[in-house]
């Protein structure tokens, strides 16, 4: 998706969003790692047990614009903002991993979000929302 394309899908979508990754967290076993584009220049990552869309972390990041935020992501990702799929419009979902132990990327989770150790993108103050389980906190 180019700039403008994407600009496009936030601003008439139903969704009023973009997910430009949606993947297999290989550092937290048995999570998926969503990352959306959404109005007013946020970009929120969410990890949840696969299958699920809810009872994870989700965190949230506001952006000066959305080029800086499209930029952030592109260095994030390692992958050029013209190669990002829209994964709400594809309706893909990654294959579970077989063999593996979620208890394992539940606790490997957890330990990031209180070490404040969550991969996150540059150039923003990422916000921890989600079940009081995770303890929300400001990560910059």
């Amino acid at each position: 998706m180019n700039r403008d394309e994407i600009r496009r899908q936030i601003e008439i979508s139903p969704e009023r969003s973009v997910c430009v990754s949606l993947a297999n967290a290989p550092e937290y076993p048995g999570y998926v790692r969503a990352i959306y584009l959404r109005p007013e220049n946020r970009v929120m990552i969410e990890y949840n047990v696969h299958g699920l869309d809810e009872g994870g972390v989700c965190y949230e990041g506001r952006y000066a614009s959305l080029d800086a935020a499209l930029n952030a992501l592109a260095e994030f990702l390692h992958i050029e903002n013209d190669e990002w799929m829209d994964f709400l419009m594809l309706g893909t979902y990654p294959e579970k991993v077989p063999g593996v132990a979620g208890d394992e990327g539940h606790e490997a989770l957890r330990r990031a979000v209180q070490g404040r150790r969550v991969p996150l993108p540059p150039g923003a103050t990422f916000v921890a929302k989600g079940s009081s389980y995770w303890l929300p906190e400001e990560i910059e």
